[in-house]
């Protein structure tokens, strides 16, 4: 019986807690990531000039999520003409004027300004998956005493 109690806190603790840390990893290191680049980023007036799918994850060889990206057109402050895929999802009908912020180190790197991606859900989602699997091993383990 006590070493099934301590198999079933372990589980809770390898199958809850171990995917939400990952979750919470990868949207940490997105926020900072995002962060960086709105430290960096010039703004510059642009335009939609189209829009492009992109598959976030595959299951099986099969899509599980297709997401709309927009094509952008900007000129830098340098005067360099550029025409990218945002680097965050973005849904706008071509010809549709946008603000862009953009890397002066890679103008390839820019995005619509105000959008980002979801790495605050992931956080949030990582948080409670820790919150639940520590809560869960605590209830069995207080259980065995």
């Amino acid at each position: 019986m006590i070493r099934r109690m301590y198999g079933l806190a372990g589980m809770c603790l390898v199958v809850l807690i171990g995917p939400s840390l990952y979750f919470f990893v990868r949207g940490w290191t997105g926020i900072r990531r995002d962060r960086q680049f709105a430290a960096v980023a010039q703004r510059v007036p642009g335009k939609v000039i189209g829009n492009k799918w992109r598959l976030r994850l595959k299951l099986g060889g099969r899509p599980v999520e297709a997401v709309d990206y927009s094509i952008l057109e900007f000129v830098t402050i340098e005067g360099v003409s550029t025409q990218t895929v945002s680097r965050a999802p973005h849904q706008a009908e071509p010809g549709t004027e946008v603000e862009v912020e953009y890397d002066p180190s890679d103008p390839a790197s820019a995005r619509p300004v105000g959008t980002f991606h979801p790495y605050k859900w992931d956080v949030g989602l990582g948080l409670l998956g820790i919150a639940v699997g520590v809560f869960c091993s605590v209830f069995v383990l207080a259980n065995l005493l």
